[in-house]
């Protein structure tokens, strides 16, 4: 007899919904899948309706989220549909911000207001996340294609995102402070380049030489031995014998295996200061290397205190130790500027730039938010003595803007700021409120100068400033001896000075002054002031001014050009190229 036929095929309607539920989060189904999946019938819909279904298209696409959503029974539908039409939001505002603040040598903290408010409005605590990861994400991306998108980024970045997260930084109590975070906060607030520090690498590379440090330390006499005493110890290790051992580990590893060392050579380098640069260079000075010095001592259960000293900056070692069969403590000081050499305390104040006056408060430890403070300060004075170049101008600005939050009480800060903003004809809202703010609560006393420039700045709000396009054809239309041979975004070399910069504007003849002509001896030149000049981004960072007959073009495969500023004017470089953004092209249309 003939068996019959048994169907042994499934309906995926057929299975219960936790189980279809079960199959869509386990799979790699995106938002469109799932869309048509809910399309096909109305037990699919439901399904793909459900909480569990959006919470895993959330946590698939998301990956940063605020920790006041933990364990809140949440809509994640509602969830999904707010941050995606936020994250649309964001896009809209980052890509007028090149139209609307093209002409602004200094971006007003207005520029920033449309993102500050749309956190404001956000009932689901998804909207600070939300930006964060869109920018990240932006300016994580190494290609040289929308640079316009990511020179704008990062400005949002770091006086929306890191701001936010700098305050929340500096809500913990001092002892707990992590000096590592802060340095990481500093060098993403203020390097020139477009991209983020991210503190699991800085992490890493610490937790790296630390455990190197281990491995030395394992291989000397007795240090196998002290690692297996104090391996189980709660805390820091203040055996003065294990103590002594872990520095001189550090210092071999440090100083003679990876070859740290003082930047003597150019000391205001800004990259001295900043902890990636300093860990990649493997360069610094003293406040930048104690702090790495500090963190690897930290891991390795060795407490170090950082000292403010005048002109230096050290560290200090506090061990217990036996005299005459009695326990006591005794210090140490260490100079992580020179190969982590140990100094007792006479040898401390020997460094001072005032040996004699041997004040014994010198010596005591700061608090990690002035060390944090003296490290902005040290830059800020860099960029405040370079500032008449373009890029040491913003860089300027942004330290004074960090060492305000860091130290809320500088005043004389506070009224350099207002008065440098002013100078550059930047009305800035927040700046003033905050210095009437600090004024009324007793924060500070407002000097008759600081007034002065607040009040200035006040009548800068009343005054428009309207900007003339200026549009710029090629062939002129004037009668010059020399014609325009080259274009915006041409890659160029000058050939007395041999740096290379990338054009981004031109004149049919000199613009500047008569003093700046004889200064910069343009009249000594064959063709003199009757010439094209170019505006040039060049790879130091600072903006120049060149006469055609002094740049030639560089045809073959470069390097991008490293200037700060570059995204500003184009939108991609091609290898030989940059290609101009909208606003540019508007005002070069034939480049």
């Amino acid at each position: 007899m003939a068996m019959d036929y048994l169907d042994y095929s499934i309906n995926l309607l057929n299975l219960p919904d936790e189980v279809i539920e079960f199959i869509i989060t386990t799979s790699s189904l995106g938002l469109l899948d799932i869309i048509h999946v809910s399309a096909t019938c109305k037990q699919l819909r439901d399904i793909a309706c459900s909480s569990t279904v959006w919470q895993h298209l959330s946590r698939s696409r998301w990956s940063k989220w605020s920790p006041k959503l933990t364990g809140l029974v949440l809509d994640w539908y509602q969830i999904y549909k707010a941050r995606h039409k936020l994250e649309s939001q964001f896009q809209v505002e980052l890509a007028q911000m090149n139209e609307k603040y093209f002409n602004d040598d200094i971006l007003p903290r207005q520029a920033y207001q449309a993102f500050v408010n749309l956190i404001l409005s956000d009932d689901h605590n998804i909207a600070t996340e939300t930006l964060y990861e869109y920018l990240a994400t932006i300016l994580s991306d190494k290609s040289q294609h929308n640079l316009t998108l990511k020179y704008y980024g990062k400005r949002v970045f770091n006086n929306v995102c890191l701001q936010s997260i700098l305050k929340e930084f500096l809500q913990m109590d001092d002892d707990k402070i992590n000096l590592e975070e802060g340095a990481v906060i500093i060098s993403t607030w203020l390097m020139p380049s477009l991209g983020i520090v991210h503190e699991d690498s800085v992490y890493k590379q610490l937790d790296s030489i630390a455990y190197q440090v281990q491995k030395k330390l394992i291989n000397t006499k007795n240090g196998q031995q002290l690692l297996e005493r104090f391996q189980n110890s709660n805390g820091y290790v203040t055996d003065y014998n294990y103590c002594r051992n872990v520095l001189s580990a550090m210092n071999e590893v440090l100083y003679n295996d990876l070859n740290f060392r003082g930047n003597r050579t150019n000391y205001y380098d800004d990259r001295n200061s900043f902890i990636d640069q300093v860990l990649h260079r493997r360069i610094g000075i003293p406040i930048s290397l104690c702090i790495i010095y500090l963190a690897i001592a930290r891991r390795l259960k060795v407490k170090l205190d950082p000292i403010g000293f005048p002109g230096h900056f050290l560290l200090r070692l506090q061990h217990s130790e036996t005299v005459y069969g009695d326990a006591t403590t005794a210090e140490v000081f260490i100079d992580a500027f020179d190969h982590g050499k140990l100094l007792n305390q006479n040898e401390a104040f020997d460094m001072s730039p005032n040996p004699s006056h041997k004040k014994i408060e010198l010596l005591q430890p700061i608090k990690n938010r002035q060390v944090l403070a003296r490290m902005v300060r040290n830059l800020t004075n860099i960029y405040q003595n370079n500032f008449r170049r373009q890029n040491m101008l913003t860089a300027l600005i942004n330290s004074l803007r960090l060492i305000l939050l860091l130290c809320p009480e500088d005043e004389d800060n506070h009224s350099f700021l207002t008065r440098l903003l002013y100078h550059f004809h930047v009305y800035d809202e927040e700046v003033i409120r905050s210095a009437e703010e600090k004024a009324k609560s007793g924060i500070f006393k407002l000097n008759l100068g600081h007034l002065d420039s607040l009040e200035r700045m006040k009548e800068l709000k009343q005054k428009s400033r309207k900007h003339e396009l200026k549009v710029k054809r090629r062939p002129p239309h004037v009668n010059l001896p020399t014609n325009v041979i080259y274009k915006v975004g041409m890659m160029m070399q000058h050939r007395r000075y041999n740096y290379t910069c990338v054009i981004y504007g031109w004149d049919y003849e000199c613009r500047m002054t008569q003093a700046w002509v004889t200064q910069m001896g343009v009249d000594m030149l064959p063709n003199g002031t009757k010439q094209p000049f170019y505006n040039v981004l060049v790879e130091d960072g600072s903006q120049r001014y060149a006469a055609q007959e002094n740049l030639r073009q560089i045809e073959e495969q470069i390097e991008p050009c490293p200037n700060a500023e570059v995204g500003k004017f184009f939108q991609s470089f091609t290898g030989t190229n940059y290609v101009p953004n909208d606003q540019l092209r508007i005002r070069y249309p034939d480049y």
